[in-house]
C-alpha cells in the first residue's frame, strides 16, 4: 500500500503524487499484458516516453508491441495518476483495447 502524503487543501505532494503517477503507469502495462494476453497475444514490450524517465507533463506516449507489429497511443498525465480510480479507468481500458485490437488485426 502506497502511503499518500497531502498538501494543504487535500493535494498530493508533487513527490507523491509522482509516485501515484509510477504506480499508475505500472498498473497500466499489467493490464495492457493481461488483455494482450486475453486476445491471443503475447505482450512482448511495453514502454512508456519512448524509453525516457516519466516526468510531469499533459500527455505521456504508451507502446505496445507484439513481434513486429506496434501500437502507440497518448494518455494524460490524469489518466495515468488516475488508473484503477474514478477517473482514469474506463478511458484508459478504452484506450488499450483499442490498441490490442491494431495489433490482432497487424497479426493477420
Amino acid at each position: 500500500m502506497v502511503n499518500l502524503k497531502f498538501e494543504k487543501g487535500g493535494r498530493l505532494t508533487d513527490t507523491d503524487y509522482h509516485n501515484q503517477r509510477l504506480l499508475g503507469a505500472q498498473q497500466i502495462i499489467v493490464v495492457a499484458e493481461e488483455m494482450a494476453h486475453e486476445a491471443g497475444l503475447v505482450a512482448m514490450h511495453c514502454e512508456w516516453d519512448h524509453g525516457r524517465p516519466m516526468i510531469e507533463k499533459d500527455n505521456h506516449t504508451f507502446k505496445l508491441s507484439c513481434g513486429k507489429s506496434v501500437s502507440q497511443e497518448t494518455f494524460s498525465d490524469e489518466e495515468i495518476t488516475d488508473f484503477l480510480g474514478k477517473v482514469g479507468t474506463q478511458p484508459t481500458r478504452t484506450k488499450i483495447t483499442a490498441m490490442i485490437r491494431t495489433l490482432r488485426e497487424d497479426a493477420l
